[in-house]
């Protein structure tokens, strides 16, 4: 990726420190979770933090039981978590995964669920109704007091990625299935086989539904008539979430490529290698969009930025440890790195 080191380097902000992230041991920081203008982290010490995106300054602190966070959402005056407890990278230790609603910024716990299920992983979205995926279930809670409206169980495998938009839940399988949902009712739209594993999050925009499987292909379909409008073969496995502005589908690879898609055709747009060309080249695969660029994540130990238009470099910063999570709004990139949890935060320029 030649000249990427002569254009725009990235200034840090602010940081502020969280407990270590340690695999298997006692003290344990969840991944932050980014909701636009704030970030939601774990203490260490049974505690949630929100912090401002702009600034790193607290905005709210509410105490829980539980050691683990593993999905935010936020809007309307509170913050919606999952939670459990255990430790990280050790799935047997796992208590069943816990819904909670935070009133901000007193921090005051509205309501708290059993979601039913053990799960390492999960998800949660709020619009009308909170969305919360943990292992095969989606369950959807009313916001204001956390009863159940539906739940759905896949037949197909634990659910690995959900999103939610224009009146339906979009979830893939680990099996290798889309599966699309009413989500009002939670009964199934329709549903299709993929071409292999998929543990991605899918990208909703303009009636259309964009998905990849770890074999390295990418579709395109009608999310109305299910039928596929295209199919691409791309460099590498697809594990992180695809970002959609309409015009292309953005992207990672575990081969360390960044992708952009013609959204209409699947035709390639552009492609930059970022990482090394190993199974874990690109941590969590995840991308974000910022004005007309295009930034993530690499481990090698980098934040880069491509223009949107035409895959151009426009920036980087060298950060001292491969990075757990990043996050983009109100104009900062903030970022929680494996060396010792803290978060950390650059202008975008």
């Amino acid at each position: 990726m030649k000249g990427l080191n002569i254009v725009a380097a990235l200034c840090l902000v602010w940081s502020f420190e969280t407990a270590a992230w340690e695999f298997g041991k006692g003290e344990i920081a969840g991944p932050a979770a980014f909701l636009g203008e704030s970030i939601v982290v774990h203490d260490g010490d049974n505690g949630l933090t929100g912090v401002t995106m702009a600034d790193g300054a607290v905005r709210w602190q509410a105490a829980i039981n539980e050691d683990i966070l593993l999905a935010a959402s936020g809007g309307d005056g509170r913050v919606f978590a999952v939670v459990c407890e255990g430790q990280i990278g050790k799935r047997d230790t796992f208590g069943s995964a816990q819904a909670i609603a935070i009133d901000v910024p007193s921090g005051t716990i509205a309501w708290r669920v059993d979601l039913g299920f053990k799960a390492n992983f999960a998800y949660i979205q709020h619009a009308e109704q909170v969305i919360a995926r943990t292992g095969p279930i989606i369950t959807a809670l009313d916001k204001d007091s956390g009863e159940a409206n539906w739940k759905f169980k896949s037949k197909q495998g634990p659910i690995m990625g959900v999103t939610t938009a224009d009146g339906l839940v979009v979830a893939v399988t680990l099996n290798g299935f889309l599966t699309v949902l009413d989500v009002d009712s939670g009964k199934e739209v329709w549903q299709t086989a993929l071409n292999g594993r998929a543990v991605c999050v899918p990208a909703v925009h303009g009636g259309s539904i964009h998905v990849g499987t770890m074999k390295g292909t990418v579709y395109g379909f009608d999310a109305t008539t299910a039928m596929p409008t295209w199919t691409q073969t791309v460099e590498g496995g697809i594990e992180g979430s695809l970002v959609s502005d309409g015009s292309a589908i953005y992207f990672t690879t575990r081969a360390g490529n960044v992708y952009a898609l013609d959204a209409e055709t699947g035709d390639e747009k552009w492609k930059q290698h970022v990482g090394r060309k190993r199974e874990d080249a690109s941590l969590f695969g995840s991308v974000g969009l910022f004005g007309d660029r295009v930034w993530t994540s690499t481990f090698e130990e980098k934040i880069v930025g491509f223009q949107a238009e035409d895959g151009t470099p426009a920036g980087s910063m060298k950060v001292e440890e491969p990075l757990v999570q990043f996050g983009i709004g109100d104009g900062v990139i903030a970022y929680k790195s494996y060396a010792d949890g803290t978060l950390r935060s650059v202008r975008v320029p």
